[in-house]
């Protein structure tokens, strides 16, 4: 059942942070290294598709990734908080209540984002200028 809970959760897109403190985010190296990956992470990420399908962008279905390593999730069906953290090149969440932790793979270019979460596929974002 929680598991069901987390991947359903994931599928509303989400993220979150852990126990890696800021010292140890380097980040993935398919990020621009010329910035400090949480600098680039930062902010307000509208969602534009899911495992395979991309829609149209709505405002109310975005993240917002917090410096203080928690990310706000505002999906038309609630609002929910969780933690994030990059471990081994990888962008994990974590949900200390369920006691999950979801790790995998991302590319930040620009203003667009996707993580690769294994068995789930690919959640993509664009980064809003708000």
């Amino acid at each position: 059942m929680k598991k069901v809970l987390m991947v359903l959760s994931i599928s509303l897109f989400l993220f979150s942070c852990g126990e890696t403190n800021k010292s140890e985010k380097t980040g993935s190296s398919e990020v621009n290294d010329s910035q400090n990956v949480e600098d680039q992470i930062v902010g307000k990420w509208i969602v534009t598709g899911a495992m395979g399908l991309e829609g149209e962008e709505k405002e109310d279905n975005y993240i917002i990734i917090k410096d203080d390593c928690t990310v706000l999730q505002v999906t038309p069906f609630g609002t929910s908080t969780f933690n994030w953290s990059i471990k081994d090149n990888q962008f994990c969440q974590s949900n200390e209540e369920f006691d999950i932790e979801t790790c995998g793979s991302f590319n930040l270019e620009g203003d667009k984002l996707e993580w690769n979460i294994e068995d789930m596929g690919i959640l993509k974002y664009r980064k809003s200028d708000q």
